[in-house]
């Protein structure tokens, strides 16, 4: 209701709320004692199911374009599906991924449609889940993109601050 209502609810744009939120909304973690505990629980719940998931299909995420020019996912109609408690909570985890992996894969063809391009980079501290990442990349190679992950600098924040520190460096004049 808190949701719905706007009621201390800030927007967010970590995907790694998202797997925290799901985490909440399947039951497997309300409190946590470490970051990423969440869906690192997320994560380990849909391993072993992740071979028969093809018998189920996520829900789709719609993605729209705001005045920003930036692409966005609402992921509010996959709700439904993390509380549905018919659903074993490893098919609500699987579920989840898949949803996720689909949607990063419906984000890069409109960037391919918009930009030509071809490479794509999946970092960011979410793609620290195996199950994520796995998904992602075999989806989007499947569909002739060539696909980067993070080697030699971490994926989460610390590549975030190695980034900012190349783009600084960048930046003519006294840095």
């Amino acid at each position: 209701h808190a949701w719905q209502g706007a009621i201390n609810t800030p927007q967010t744009s970590s995907a790694g709320r998202l797997f925290d939120a799901a985490a909440a909304l399947i039951g497997i973690s309300h409190h946590v004692s470490y970051e990423g505990e969440a869906p690192s629980r997320l994560e380990a719940m849909c391993q072993a199911s992740i071979k028969v998931s093809g018998m189920m299909h996520p829900n789709q995420l719609p993605i729209t374009k705001d005045s920003d020019g930036l692409w966005r996912s609402d992921w509010s109609p996959l709700i439904p599906m993390l509380r549905d408690t018919k659903l074993t909570q490893s098919e609500r985890a699987t579920l989840f991924h898949h949803a996720m992996a689909e949607t990063i894969v419906s984000q890069a063809r409109l960037a391919r449609k918009k930009l030509h391009i071809k490479h794509i980079g999946l970092t960011g501290g979410v793609f620290q889940n195996r199950v994520l990442t796995e998904l992602t990349a075999q989806h989007l190679q499947d569909l002739g993109f060539v696909v980067h992950l993070s080697t030699r600098v971490p994926p989460n924040d610390g590549g975030l601050c190695y980034g900012q520190i190349v783009e600084a460096a960048s930046l003519p004049g006294d840095n």
